[in-house]
C-alpha cells in the first residue's frame, strides 16, 4: 500500500518528470502509464483527495507497470521528489546523465537527443557536431561547447575489462536463431586503446528494429538503459554496453563511422565532401540525397579513392596521407607470432603448471615458448630462489622429452634491484635460455636513476629482453619517468630487445613508445607475459594490437623469427660479452 502523504503536492509533477524519463529511456509503455497517472492525480486535485486505497486502484488501472508506480510513489513520499527523480534520472545512459547535470541542458534537450537523434553516447554527440542535421544548430551548438568538459570528466574502461564485457554480451548474443550476419566491437575498443570510452557492439542483421526488440525483451528491465529504433544501451556485469542494429548493406559505413577515431572520420568526411559526396553512419550521399551503400569498410574507402586503412591506425594522424601515398605499413598480425618468451607458472605467481601453459601455446600454432618465472626479490606470491630455480629446469628437461618439436626455453625474469644490479648472479643467468629483465619496484628514485638501473641492465651482456618498460598499470598507476632515448639507443646498441607486454593490466610498452623505439632501431618483442593458460591467446592479441596502433611490421618482432633466429640473437649478445 502507498505511504502518501495527504494531498502531497509533489507527486503529480514528480510523475509528469518520471514519465519524460521513462520516454528519454525508450519505455514507452512506462511513459504512458506515467502519464496517464499523472492525469488521473490532476483530476482528483480539484476534490477530496483519495485514500491510500483509492490511490492503489489508480495505479492498478495502469498494468503492468504497476509495481513501478507503487515503487515511485513510496519513493516519493519516503524521500521525496527530487531524489526520486535523481535515482530514475541515474538510470539513463551515462553520458546522457552528465549531460542532464550541465547547464544549458534539460529534459527536452535529453528528449531529442535519445528519441528524435538516437543519440546516446558520446562517440554520438560528437558525430552531431561533425555532421548534425540543419534543423537541431542549437543542440548541436550546446554539444560543442559541452563537450570537451564532458570528455574530460568521463569514466573509461581498461581494455582488458571492456573486452570481457563485450565477449560476454557477444556470447549471450550468438544463437542459431538470432540471424546475426556480423557482429564487431567498434570505437576505442576495436582500435585496441588502453582505455576505452564507449563499449559498443554493431551487429548486421536483416531486420534491425525487430532483431532488437527480440534481444531487449529477454532482458530485465533493470538492465536496460535505453531503448532506441536501431541501438540500445544495456548493463552487462554492472558496465553500459551500447548495441547498434544495421541491415548488412549499411554495415561498411557504420564500421567506418563508429570505430573512429573521431579526427580520421571528419578528415574522411572532408575528403568525401571534395567528391561531392557526404559521409554518414548508414551511407555516402551524393549531392541530391542517394545513398551509395557500401557493405565493407573497404568499398568506403575505395569510393573515397583510398585503400582500406587498418582500424589500428585510424588515429586522425597522418594515415590518410601515408594511405594516399601508398606508404602504409604492413602490419604485424597475430598469425606472425611464432612464439610467447614470457610465460610464468606455478612455480611463481602463475595459476597453471608448465605443461598446461606449453600445451595451450602449442594449440595456438606456436613453434617455441620460453617459462619466464619471477626472480628471488620480486614481491610475487612464490619465487624463483638458486635452488628452486635448478629444480625448474629439470621439470623443463623432462617437458622437453614429452613436447618433441616443441621449442621450450628455460628463462627468468629477474628483477633490476635498485643499485642496478640484477637478482641472480652472473653464473646463475648464464645457464638460462633467455633472461628477461624488469623494475618491478622504482624504490622512490628519480629520473636519472630510474635511466641508469635500466641502461646498466640492458648493457648486461646476459640480459636479452626489457620487460614492461614503464610498469604502468592501465587505469591505476602512471608508468616511471624514464628518459626513453637513453633506453632506445643502449637497446639498439646493444641488442637488447624491448617488450609490448600484452597483459590488460600492462600494454606497456604502449603505442608511442613502441613508435619511438622502432623508429630508433630497437628489437620489438610481442609477449602476453601470461599467468594462466586460458589466457595466452587473449593477452597476444593485446600485444599486438598495441604493436599495430604503433606501425609496428613484423621484420622488427623477435618473436615473428623462427627459433634458430632467437637463439641466434641472444647468442651473438652473448658472445660480445667475450670478446
Amino acid at each position: 500500500m502507498f505511504r502518501i502523504r495527504r494531498k502531497d503536492p509533489s507527486l503529480l509533477p514528480a510523475f509528469r518528470q518520471l514519465g519524460r524519463l521513462a520516454s528519454i529511456r525508450g519505455d514507452l509503455g512506462e511513459a504512458l502509464a506515467f502519464d496517464a497517472f499523472a492525469s488521473r492525480l490532476a483530476a482528483i486535485h480539484a476534490g477530496p483527495w483519495p485514500s491510500c486505497e483509492e490511490l492503489a486502484t489508480l495505479a492498478a488501472g495502469a498494468d503492468h507497470t504497476r509495481e513501478r508506480l507503487v515503487e515511485l510513489c513510496t519513493a516519493v513520499a519516503d524521500q521525496g521528489a527530487d531524489q526520486t527523480i535523481a535515482a530514475e534520472l541515474a538510470r539513463l545512459p551515462a553520458d546522457l546523465v552528465s549531460l542532464a547535470r550541465t547547464p544549458g541542458f534539460d529534459f527536452s534537450h535529453l528528449h531529442r537527443l535519445a528519441r528524435d537523434l538516437d543519440a546516446t553516447t558520446f562517440a554520438d554527440f560528437a558525430g552531431l557536431c561533425a555532421s548534425g542535421p540543419p534543423d537541431e544548430a542549437d543542440l548541436v551548438q550546446r554539444l560543442r561547447t559541452t563537450l570537451p568538459g564532458l570528455r574530460r570528466h568521463r569514466r573509461r574502461v581498461p581494455l582488458g575489462r571492456a573486452v570481457e564485457v563485450a565477449d560476454t554480451l557477444h556470447a549471450a548474443l550468438e544463437h542459431p536463431a538470432a540471424h546475426i550476419l556480423a557482429c564487431q566491437p567498434v570505437g576505442s575498443l576495436r582500435r585496441y586503446d588502453a582505455t576505452v570510452g564507449d563499449i559498443t557492439l554493431l551487429v548486421a542483421v536483416p531486420d534491425p528494429n525487430a532483431w532488437l526488440g527480440r534481444v531487449l525483451d529477454q532482458l530485465a528491465a533493470a538492465d536496460i538503459r535505453h531503448r532506441g529504433r536501431r541501438s540500445a544501451t544495456v548493463l552487462v556485469q554492472g558496465e553500459e554496453v551500447t548495441l547498434r542494429a544495421v541491415p548488412p548493406e549499411e554495415l561498411g559505413c557504420a564500421l567506418v563511422w563508429y570505430t573512429g577515431s573521431r579526427a580520421h572520420v571528419e578528415q574522411l568526411g572532408r575528403r568525401a565532401r571534395a567528391r561531392d559526396l557526404l559521409l554518414t553512419p548508414t551511407a555516402l550521399l551524393d549531392p541530391r540525397g542517394y545513398p551509395q551503400l557500401c557493405s565493407t569498410e573497404a568499398a568506403v574507402y575505395d569510393a573515397l579513392g583510398l585503400p582500406c586503412i587498418p582500424h589500428e591506425l585510424r588515429h586522425g594522424d597522418d594515415e590518410i596521407a601515408r594511405a594516399e601515398r601508398g606508404d602504409l605499413p604492413a602490419l604485424v598480425a597475430r598469425t606472425h607470432i611464432c612464439g610467447d618468451l614470457h610465460l610464468h607458472s606455478l612455480w611463481s605467481d602463475g595459476r597453471d603448471p608448465i605443461e598446461r601453459m606449453l600445451r595451450s601455446a602449442r594449440r595456438l600454432g606456436y613453434e617455441y615458448a620460453a617459462i619466464t618465472d619471477h626472480s628471488q626479490s620480486a614481491a610475487a606470491s612464490r619465487v624463483l630462489t638458486v635452488d628452486r630455480l635448478e629444480r625448474q629446469r629439470d621439470e623443463v628437461a623432462a617437458l622437453r622429452e614429452r613436447f618433441p618439436g616443441f621449442g621450450i626455453l628455460h628463462g627468468a625474469e629477474v628483477d633490476i634491484l635498485p643499485n642496478g644490479r640484477l637478482d641472480f648472479p652472473d653464473e646463475v643467468l648464464a645457464r638460462l635460455d633467455i633472461v628477461l629483465a624488469s623494475l618491478h619496484d622504482d624504490a622512490g628514485q628519480d629520473r636519472a636513476r630510474l635511466t641508469a638501473r635500466y641502461v646498466a641492465a640492458i648493457r648486461h651482456p646476459l640480459v636479452n629482453v626489457i620487460t614492461h618498460p614503464t610498469n604502468r598499470l592501465v587505469g591505476r598507476r602512471s608508468g616511471y619517468d624514464v628518459d626513453f632515448d637513453q633506453l632506445f639507443d643502449a637497446a639498439a646498441r646493444t641488442g637488447t630487445a624491448l617488450e609490448i607486454d600484452g597483459a590488460p593490466g600492462h600494454l606497456d610498452m604502449d603505442d608511442v613508445l613502441a613508435r619511438r623505439a622502432v623508429a630508433a632501431g630497437v628489437t620489438i618483442v610481442i609477449n602476453s607475459d601470461c599467468h594462466m593458460a586460458e589466457r595466452l591467446g587473449r593477452q597476444m592479441e593485446f600485444g599486438v594490437g598495441t604493436a599495430r596502433r604503433a606501425g609496428v611490421m613484423p621484420a622488427a618482432v623477435l618473436n615473428t623469427r623462427p627459433l634458430n633466429e632467437v637463439r641466434a640473437f641472444i647468442a651473438r649478445k652473448r658472445a660480445a660479452r667475450g670478446a
